[in-house]
């Protein structure tokens, strides 16, 4: 796991729950915090992703394409990085979306969003960019979706 994961999952699984022990004790009601973590989490996936963009880093996206394609040629790099850039900007986005409806929307809009619309919008781009490519690039391989989700969780964010 790299430093920048490393300090993500640190940041979600030990800083938030301190975090809401002390708000708490702050006069935080509980049904607030569910309110942030939302907005915690896609935070957090913008980091990892962004961060994979620095000049001398491998992009997030790159680095599951080579579990299909094996060394990526330059086309290829270029592609994952921009789609890298997107899925970045897709985190933030949402990141921004869950921070307005939990300050400005009822309940019930925040509730649908985050726990139903927020899924689609990821399966969608996920399905949607899966689509794009096979259309866009057809002289590579393409595994299908599961197949890539099934390399990730076998093999890690290398």
């Amino acid at each position: 796991m790299g430093l920048r994961v490393g300090v993500t999952v640190f940041l979600v699984l030990v800083v938030y729950p301190l975090a809401s022990r002390y708000l708490l004790s702050h006069g935080w009601a509980a049904g607030q915090l569910s309110f942030v973590l939302p907005v915690v989490v896609y935070c957090a996936l913008f980091a990892v992703f962004a961060g994979t963009l620095r000049p001398g880093r491998t992009p997030m996206i790159s680095r599951f394409a080579r579990m299909e394609q094996g060394e990526l040629n330059e086309e290829l790099s270029a592609y994952t990085r921009r789609l890298t850039a997107v899925w970045s900007a897709f985190f933030l986005g949402m990141a921004a979306l869950a921070a307005g409806l939990a300050a400005w929307a009822p309940l019930q809009v925040w509730y649908v969003h985050t726990f139903f619309v927020s899924y689609a919008l990821i399966a969608a781009l996920f399905l949607g960019e899966y689509l794009y490519r096979r259309w866009r690039y057809p002289n590579y391989r393409h595994a299908p979706p599961w197949e890539l989700l099934r390399n990730v969780i076998k093999q890690g964010l290398r």
